[in-house]
């Protein structure tokens, strides 16, 4: 359901209006590099086809980035869609410690290990960048 976001009519703002705003700043200010200055990046009915998790992604000249809308589970961020990456670059959390991430591609599936304390440090959508090495 679509609910408008606007002061009342006295000009005040009701908290049910103004918490899912903060929320969404709070990510952006965390994981606004995957959406800000960005395309999308598609594949086609990627929902739909076994094995894809819950991801969307999108890019840049210098990066890609895999936006998780499910918390990753079992240690691992998976998916078989054929991200771009190469043996060099490097796999951060945005919003996370910064700590690069180990990742491995086997058999067309990528897969970024990311444990539940760096997880639990973003709220809502995980979003991980691959950062081309230069």
């Amino acid at each position: 359901m679509y609910h408008s976001i606007g002061p009342t009519a006295n000009g005040s703002v009701v908290t049910e209006m103004t918490t899912p705003l903060l929320a969404m700043g709070t990510w952006l200010n965390a994981s606004g590099a995957s959406i800000y200055s960005t395309r999308p990046w598609w594949i086609a009915n990627a929902d739909s086809t076994p094995g894809y998790t819950n991801v969307r992604f999108t890019t840049t000249p210098d990066a890609f980035y895999i936006i998780a809308l499910s918390e990753p589970s079992s240690g691992a961020l998976t998916t078989p869609a054929p991200v771009p990456i190469a043996g060099n670059d490097t796999v951060t959390m945005l919003g996370g410690t910064g700590q690069a991430l180990n990742w491995t591609v086997t058999d067309g599936v990528l897969s970024i290990e990311v444990d539940s304390d760096e997880l639990a440090m973003v709220e809502y959508a995980w979003a991980f960048q691959v950062a081309y090495s230069q």
